[in-house]
């Protein structure tokens, strides 16, 4: 399932611009990238979400990498997506400080 337009657009921007910290935590706990600068969610769907992640190499960052979180199950409609990323941002804060 895709989720409409205005709605991917508005997780996004929303995301991005109040909750970058939950993005980068995410990226940080859920994927291989232990250590990103930057981190921006570039997409989202009914089965995950997409960033952009940089890195630092020396005193320049690299190009993007594109990285994709899978939620533990598909989403049966755009009003979940709230708390899917909630849980997920709390499961992973819960994993980065027991590490």
């Amino acid at each position: 399932m895709r989720f409409d337009a205005a709605t991917v657009a508005s997780v996004i921007e929303h995301m991005n611009a109040d909750h970058s910290d939950a993005c980068i935590v995410m990226v940080r706990a859920m994927s291989a990238h232990s250590d990103p600068t930057g981190v921006v969610m570039t997409n989202i769907d009914s089965h995950g979400m997409e960033f952009a992640v940089t890195h630092a190499t020396g005193e320049q960052e690299n190009d993007p990498d594109s990285v994709r979180i899978e939620f533990p199950k598909p989403l049966r409609e755009a009003s979940q997506i709230r708390g899917i990323l909630v849980a997920m941002t709390r499961q992973a804060r819960a994993t980065l400080s027991n590490e």
